[in-house]
């Protein structure tokens, strides 16, 4: 049959058919979260039903005492390299998690023996809202339909690659058949996911260095990763990125109790700003004529207060930009703000000799009709150019060679050669060493 049978529109084939009627009485209402249809089903919304179900601000689990780094309901993954404390962070902030009401679900591919040595035992009653599952090894699908119909709502994956098994991490496809349906179904039960990952050897910012394909970050709404910092060694630097929030680059340190203890924001310890936080907030704070010692400096700063290695290299800043004056005192360095000159006082830091402002004769004594250039029609015995201006004799206005204060005699071989004639940079610069091979200009 043509196409023109078949009743298209403005073919010929009869008027067209109206379009059906797009009222809002005729929209079926917003669906409301406990009438969502059953996992698998088709759940279609209009954008405007979308808008108006808008919650406002993000609300996030607490992170190390901070906000803005796991979203609620949200699938969060957090990676690093191996042994840089992964298991520890989670320990901590399931800890964390409990004491703020909430459950907390762990598959983990460590023993429970490991497990039993990270929980305090004065925390046992707290500890009562978490439940692990030794998983390694176990069937993901059992894993998956445990997870969503537990009680616990946050369901905390320990490592990813080993709980679920993945078969190559590398191929992105396969990678995305294994992830998806865990965060889809544990977001269709209103749960917060966090999975754990490992760094490659390489790193990189931005995701880059999560290991396998790049399908597994782009998987999860938020990734935070965890990177040692160089020469700290039980300092590590947190850093994020996501789909509703930017987390912000935070550093913390473990104790020697073992605990974890927020350092501060990465901004606030960073070499530049702890440099102007010593300058500002404790140098310029007291007295102006005090000296300090580095550990005063480090106690007078505010938290978070920065290693010993950042507060040495900020005064050595600080010292090279002349901001502050440095000495040893009882066989260690001690600081002080340079002292400030007043306005108008000691303006030319070079002022010429009185040698070369008076004419020979009458030192000391300013002349008008002194010619500078008279001073340097000695001859070239001694050298005028290293030679110190009470060295020099005086010259004869004739131009040629004398010996101070005595008159040339008739006999004497006089030089039919000009005077040395050097430039005023050259005069400004007579009573101080410089390289005679340097070129001063002749006439």
């Amino acid at each position: 049959m043509p196409e023109n049978e078949q009743g298209r529109p403005g073919e010929g084939s009869g008027p067209a058919e109206s379009a059906p009627d797009c009222e809002d009485s005729a929209l079926p209402p917003i669906v409301q979260e406990s009438e969502l249809p059953p996992f698998g089903a088709l759940r279609i919304f209009r954008g405007d039903q979308l808008a108006r179900l808008n919650a406002g601000p993000v609300v996030t689990l607490p992170f190390l005492g901070r906000a803005g780094y796991v979203p609620k309901g949200s699938a969060t993954l957090i990676a690093s390299y191996p042994k840089t404390g992964k298991t520890t962070l989670l320990a901590v902030l399931v800890d964390e998690w409990v004491r703020d009401g909430n459950r907390v679900l762990i598959m983990s591919e460590e023993t429970p023996r490991i497990w039993a040595h990270r929980i305090p035992t004065d925390a046992a009653e707290i500890w009562a809202r978490v439940r692990i599952i030794d998983a390694l090894g176990s069937h993901r699908e059992s894993l998956l339909n445990h997870a969503a119909e537990s009680p616990e709502n946050i369901v905390c994956i320990d490592t990813l690659r080993n709980v679920l098994a993945l078969e190559d991490e590398t191929d992105n496809s396969k990678v995305a058949l294994a992830v998806n349906p865990v965060i889809a179904k544990m977001r269709d039960r209103k749960k917060t996911l966090i999975c754990f990952a490992h760094h490659v050897k390489g790193g990189g910012g931005f995701g880059r260095a999560i290991a396998g394909g790049h399908a597994l970050f782009a998987c999860f709404d938020t990734a935070i990763e965890i990177d040692r910092v160089p020469g700290v060694p039980c300092r590590r630097q947190v850093t994020g990125t996501g789909h509703l929030i930017e987390p912000e680059a935070l550093l913390y340190e473990k104790t020697e109790q073992g605990g974890l203890v927020v350092i501060g924001a990465a901004a606030s310890v960073a070499r530049v700003e702890v440099a102007r936080r010593i300058k500002d907030d404790v140098m310029s704070a007291g007295q102006s004529d005090k000296w300090f010692t580095r550990s005063e400096i480090r106690d007078a700063l505010d938290d978070p207060k920065p290693g010993a290695t950042v507060i040495n290299n900020a005064l050595s800043d600080l010292e090279n930009d002349g901001d502050v004056v440095r000495e040893r005192r009882s066989g260690s360095f001690v600081y002080q703000l340079s002292p400030i000159e007043p306005p108008g006082e000691n303006i030319n830091r070079d002022p010429l000799p009185d040698d070369l402002l008076s004419p020979p004769g009458s030192k000391g004594e300013n002349n008008s009709e002194f010619d500078p250039l008279e001073l340097l029609a000695i001859g070239q015995n001694p050298d005028p150019v290293t030679a110190p201006i009470s060295d020099l004799p005086t010259p004869a206005r004739g131009g040629g060679r004398s010996n101070a204060g005595v008159d040339p005699s008739p006999d004497d071989e006089v030089e039919t050669a000009g005077p040395e004639i050097l430039t005023w940079d050259a005069l400004v610069k007579l009573n101080t060493p410089i390289n005679k091979q340097s070129d001063h200009g002749s006439g």
